[in-house]
């Protein structure tokens, strides 16, 4: 058996084309079990927990919605921003605290409708004490930029060149390696800069989509697919292959929202949960993960 998967929703309401790939989980999953990992190994682990979610739902605004107009890369909907009211934030948490200078990265599918100069997601206010940190996607200047402001109160911006181009969507991450911070488009280095201190924490939500500050600024019009942070380095090279597939969670997993679901919802909950949540174990000799798959079942 691979890819199990119990879904509290009617998936397929007439005949369909079977996946060749992982079906993945969405917001009315279950039970999902991958099956994935070393050859005899007895560690099988439920994916999907949402009544179990690290950081429960969303705060949603009008302007931010589920959508599936526009064709994601996997799955059957996004998530859209319309530029000029939609945000999505989440409660301040130690979880966006990049302050003690460990290894991460920030990934996320993005689709941009309209260019402009537009906040991703940061745990940001602009103010003089809770300017952690933002991931801007500045097209008026044909740059991705990582923004923060380090414990000597000075503010820094990492620049790798960009100039994306509306209706298609990209894979971008953001990834934090030891002194460094290297940004990747579709797999490919955009580039590496130095990072010599550390983001300050904050005690802001986190923001998706827009900037907080006296007002809701630099707002995204496009959509988002599929977005994670991790703590850890989750690329160590230069270039990576993306898969096509959704990202899915891991033990470092501590956001992930994968924006799939009805057309329109505003339901939009964090899959992420801690590494004590992977919850099944096998106990049973007879059961193992097998490590000679046929060449046509999912990964």
């Amino acid at each position: 058996i691979a890819d199990l998967r119990i879904d509290n929703r009617a998936v397929y309401t007439g005949n369909f084309t079977a996946p060749t790939t992982a079906v993945g989980l969405d917001y009315a999953t279950k039970l999902y079990l991958k099956f994935e990992g070393t050859d005899t190994s007895t560690r099988i682990y439920d994916s999907a927990l949402p009544y179990s979610s690290r950081h429960g739902d969303a705060n949603v605004t009008v302007g931010a919605e589920l959508d599936t107009g526009i064709t994601p890369p996997f799955g059957s909907a996004s998530c859209l921003f319309n530029g000029s009211t939609g945000r999505i934030t989440f409660s301040d948490s130690t979880d966006w605290d990049f302050s003690g200078g460990g290894n991460w990265t920030i990934e996320f599918q993005l689709y941009i409708t309209n260019k402009n100069d537009a906040t991703i997601i940061g745990h940001w206010k602009d103010d003089d004490t809770d300017r952690s940190w933002m991931i801007r996607n500045d097209t008026d200047v044909n740059q991705l930029k990582f923004e923060f402001e380090d414990s000597g109160s000075s503010y820094n911006s990492l620049n790798f060149t960009w100039n994306p181009s509306t209706g298609q969507w990209y894979e971008v991450a953001m990834v934090r390696r030891g002194g460094t911070v290297e940004a990747y488009v579709d797999g490919t280095s955009l580039g590496t800069n130095a990072i010599g201190d550390d983001p300050i924490s904050s005690s802001v939500d986190l923001y998706i989509g827009a900037r907080n500050g006296a007002s809701i600024e630099k707002l995204l019009d496009g959509n988002l697919k599929d977005l994670r942070i991790s703590l850890t380095d989750q690329y160590p090279t230069s270039s990576y292959t993306p898969t096509g597939e959704a990202l899915g969670i891991d033990q470092y997993t501590v956001l992930y929202l994968p924006f799939d679901g009805y057309d329109t919802s505003t339901i939009i909950p964090d899959y992420a949960q801690g590494a004590s949540a992977f919850g099944l174990w096998v106990d049973d000799s007879g059961l193992e993960n097998d490590g000679t798959q046929a060449s046509n079942q999912p990964d």
